[in-house]
């Protein structure tokens, strides 16, 4: 998963907000914020894009979650 994978459909976790959604609400919030940071932030983009994940949605991704603070700077 690149950033730009993370921030398209962390807008549409926004969109939605839970709804259709197997991700937990505080799991869905922090992918948002995550993704609004990685729009404004170009050093978050790159080294998130340089980490590589093999998730391929934020499903799968969001259970590296556990504080959106070791995810933005």
């Amino acid at each position: 998963m690149k950033s730009y994978d993370l921030k398209t459909q962390g807008g549409k976790c926004k969109i939605e907000r839970g709804q259709n959604s197997d991700i937990r609400l505080n799991e869905d919030i922090a992918l948002e914020e995550i993704a609004e940071h990685l729009k404004t932030c170009k050093s978050c983009r790159i080294s998130f894009d340089s980490m590589d994940f093999k998730e391929e949605n934020t499903m799968e991704f969001s259970y590296r979650i556990e504080n959106v603070n070791t995810w933005v700077c």
